[in-house]
């Protein structure tokens, strides 16, 4: 999962309007590459995921502070 912050910028970052246009992407944790469908999560799964979000990175929660704009969550399923 990926956290379309900008550090709490009124714009989206162009990496996550470029992905969301793709629809896909080709992603490497470590040294596993795949390719993985992309689609930003539901509201309420954004709700049941956030704090696991900021459990992991703090800041977040100063990002979302910072902005009028709902802070995008999207979700990396690999190919099967």
């Amino acid at each position: 999962m990926l956290c379309a912050s900008c550090a709490g910028d009124d714009r989206h970052p162009q990496w996550y309007l470029n992905l969301m246009a793709a629809g896909q992407a080709r992603v490497r944790v470590g040294d596993v590459e795949q390719e993985v469908e992309v689609e930003r999560v539901s509201e309420a799964e954004r709700a049941r995921l956030w704090p696991r979000l900021v459990a992991n990175w703090p800041s977040y929660e100063m990002y979302q502070r910072r902005t009028m704009r709902e802070l995008p969550v999207v979700a990396l399923t690999p190919h099967r």
